[in-house]
């Protein structure tokens, strides 16, 4: 292979110059001003049959795997968005490159700020009960979204509205996920966490394989699949919520702090 000299005014240069201020921006932003963590557990055994002990305990909490699911699955849309979202806008749309940045950061704009949002809303109702009003709006969005791509080729500004209300939902969402499914457990939070954040993870890349395989000439792959997650993260709950005898909630304000 033959080592090229990189051109530091190139776009592509000039965005790996970008991601390593950012990451060293983030590295002191972590060094100098987040508190330091709780002091490690000594009684946590960390022998490979007590880990899957552990683990089988975790899986094994009704409140923990409904608002785990429930939560990836609404999560899910994001990736979805963020896989189809080049193909949908470059190809589709015919969006110039720059105008497609900016749209990424009008609708982060979205998500950022109704997580943003949560952190108040937090203050008056409980995640529970955010989590159950936003979640089925979530899903109608991606129903109403399916149907209007079945039946006709939208504008690019119904599909940018779309896309930036489920965004806005998936904030507010994943924050009181996380609060719920975490809030059981006195011990072994760590474990709990990390168990979740791998359901998510799994649910995510399943979602992103499935983008790459759908048809890039019609919007209504993009959207049904945005759709179906969303119908099948309040399928979760619904039927979850049979089998937690009693909802263990946190303090309200732990949903805001996510």
């Amino acid at each position: 292979y033959e080592i090229k000299e990189c051109d530091w005014s190139s776009d592509v240069c000039s965005s790996d110059l970008c991601l390593v201020a950012l990451v060293a921006i983030v590295m002191a932003v972590v060094i100098l001003f987040l508190p330091p963590a709780r002091p490690a557990d000594p009684t946590v055994d960390l022998r490979p049959v007590p880990m899957l002990k552990t683990f089988y305990s975790i899986l094994t909490e009704p409140q923990f795997i409904t608002y785990s699911l429930a939560g990836s699955m609404a999560f899910a849309a994001l990736f979805t968005y963020v896989s189809g979202s080049p193909v949908i806008f470059l190809e589709l749309y015919n969006l110039e490159p720059r105008t497609y940045g900016l749209l990424f950061a009008l609708i982060s704009v979205g998500f950022i700020g109704a997580s943003q949002l949560n952190i108040l809303l937090v203050r008056h109702f409980s995640s529970d009960k955010i989590f159950r009003t936003v979640l089925p709006i979530q899903a109608i969005l991606g129903i109403i979204f399916a149907v209007i791509a079945a039946m006709v080729h939208p504008p690019a500004w119904v599909t940018i509205l779309f896309i930036f209300l489920t965004m806005a939902c998936i904030g507010m969402l994943n924050p009181n996920a996380s609060a719920l499914c975490l809030a059981p457990f006195e011990r072994n939070l760590g474990s709990a966490s990390a168990v979740a954040g791998c359901i998510q993870i799994t649910i995510a890349s399943i979602v992103s394989s499935i983008v790459g395989t759908m048809d890039s000439t019609s919007l209504l792959p993009f959207a049904g699949l945005m759709g179906v997650s969303s119908i099948a993260g309040f399928s979760v709950l619904k039927i979850g919520s049979r089998s937690i005898k009693k909802l263990v909630t946190g303090a309200p304000t732990e949903a805001g702090a996510h």
